[in-house]
């Protein structure tokens, strides 16, 4: 996934990518893996936010949760098993840039 959405956004149009673990069984593999990984793929790891929580939140609280930490005009929430396509994100921001206060 992460592959994806680094390889095909614009990196102009890619402030961040917020990893939030809702305190899964893996303890801190998703940090240790990211930081690891992403040494190797030569990732932006300066645009890379993961946090991890101490207690099951579900999704929505989880989601709620890591959006606080975006600093980004636009959100978009991908689950883990989601992968990007070429242009993926130009249509979904098309309708913001026409008029900022539609989708507010």
């Amino acid at each position: 996934m992460i592959n994806s959405i680094i390889d095909r956004t614009p990196s102009k149009l890619l402030k961040e990518i917020i990893l939030y673990d809702d305190c899964s069984d893996e303890d801190d593999l998703l940090a240790d893996h990211i930081l690891k990984y992403g040494a190797i793929e030569g990732w932006p790891m300066q645009k890379f936010i993961v946090k991890r929580s101490d207690e099951r939140l579900g999704l929505i609280k989880a989601k709620t949760f890591a959006a606080r930490l975006a600093s980004g005009d636009v959100l978009i929430f991908l689950d883990s098993h989601c992968e990007v396509t070429d242009r993926w994100i130009e249509p979904l921001l098309a309708p913001i840039q026409e008029d900022s206060t539609r989708l507010r």
